[in-house]
């Protein structure tokens, strides 16, 4: 190939055709006689030997065609090697108010090195091998960051959103429930923001950026909505409030589960608000006292034993599964024995007799060996003399009998009032 480094034809020894290639290292230049090989045949000029303008342009041809193809690799091996040296390996970040700085992080950029974002060039603040940086404009379309360098292909840097702050131009409608959704529809929602009613956060099922649904979480009670950037941290609140509707009310316990009546009973109870109510069985019950999660009413006398208590509201009802025992005091109304000696056995007659009952005489303990609601029967101890009255205590309430017994006096058949 070297030897089309230096190439000359003489004809007539007046002109000459010559190309140098410059050692190998083309420039592209070529430098051709100012004649042809068809003005020197036409001249009369002739070649030293046979063949020799033949052989000349055949050389000069193979010649040019060899510069061609060194030009060629030599240009594509250059416009290679820049292009593999220009690359983008993404934003500093993707979000944030118009005018915000973003930085796109690469290497190989230059002062031709030019950014487009959503398809509108935008200004770059500065320029270096690593960096370029622009400020984010206040439109910007689909928001694809596209950057652009002579000697390399298009490269896609990543996608930016315009933070706005939201707006919400309507709620649905009506007062809504705990555990129902909630559509928001208004501008300026991102991925990431989160809902607020009140001091409660909203679980956020769907988004998009002007529509916003969320579900109302326990605990949502009738406040304002606010939304809080996720991006930010800041919270934006609004004059948007939503009517929640209270749960219906549950009865959760009941403090204490027996007494006679008067008894003053705390019921823990959930979702109480004014209006609801309390039974004792059918009976309505005046509410006595109330507090965060709780109620206090007085159990009223019945003919039965126990009952149940419900609270009850239009939003629903609910009745503890444990009835209230209602325990009587007990009453003793007869006193009757064949003897009255330490030994024996006595049965007492009345009405609200327990398990629990207990029977003394002059303090002293009287083992009960029979007992039902309206009867006990009870052995005496021994050691007791003179007269006195029985004592029966039942459920922590007791009476005293009007009728007393002659301790020690055999063939007393009754006591003796």
């Amino acid at each position: 190939m070297n030897s089309c480094t230096r190439l000359v034809a003489k004809t007539g020894g007046s002109t000459r055709i010559a190309m140098d290639d410059r050692g190998g290292r083309s420039s592209g230049r070529r430098r051709i006689a100012r004649r042809t090989l068809q003005d020197l045949s036409d001249r009369g000029a002739r070649p030293r030997a046979p063949g020799s303008s033949f052989a000349l342009g055949a050389l000069l041809v193979s010649c040019l065609a060899v510069l061609s193809l060194h030009a060629t690799a030599t240009a594509q091996a250059v416009r290679v090697s820049v292009r593999a040296n220009v690359s983008v390996s993404g934003l500093d970040r993707a979000s944030g108010p118009a005018g915000t700085p973003i930085t796109i992080r690469g290497q190989g950029f230059d002062a031709r090195t030019t950014v487009f974002v959503g398809g509108r060039q935008v200004q770059l603040e500065s320029v270096s091998p690593t960096a370029l940086v622009f400020r984010l404009p206040p439109a910007v379309g689909n928001g694809q960051v596209v950057v652009r360098h002579p000697a390399a292909p298009q490269m896609i840097a990543g996608t930016v959103v315009v933070e706005v702050a939201p707006t919400i131009t309507r709620v649905t409608a009506g007062t809504r429930r705990v555990g129902t959704q909630i559509d928001i529809q208004g501008a300026g929602f991102l991925a990431g923001d989160r809902v607020f009613l009140g001091a409660v956060e909203l679980p956020v099922v769907r988004l998009t950026p002007t529509r916003l649904t969320a579900t109302l979480a326990p605990g949502a009670t009738t406040a304002t909505l606010a939304i809080l950037r996720g991006s930010t941290g800041q919270r934006f609140e609004t004059n948007v409030t939503v009517q929640i509707e209270a749960p219906a009310p549950m009865i959760t316990a009941i403090q204490p589960l027996a007494g006679p009546p008067g008894t003053v009973v705390r019921i823990s109870v959930t979702s109480f608000q004014p209006g609801d109510e309390i039974l004792f069985g059918r009976a309505r019950l005046p509410i006595r006292a109330t507090g965060p999660g709780w109620v206090e009413v007085v159990i009223p006398s019945s003919r039965r034993p126990t009952e149940q208590l419900t609270v009850r509201s239009a939003r629903g009802s609910s009745t503890f599964a444990q009835p209230f025992q209602l325990s009587f005091p007990p009453v003793v109304r007869t006193l009757a024995t064949r003897d009255v000696r330490g030994g024996t056995q006595i049965v007492i007659g009345g009405s609200g007799f327990g398990a629990d009952s207990q029977v003394t005489i002059a303090g002293v303990l009287c083992p009960v060996v029979g007992q039902s609601p309206t009867q006990l029967v009870v052995q005496l101890p021994g050691g007791i003399r003179g007269s006195h009255p029985v004592v029966v205590t039942t459920g922590g309430q007791q009476v005293t009998s009007a009728a007393t017994l002659d301790m020690g006096r055999p063939g007393r058949g009754r006591g003796r009032r």
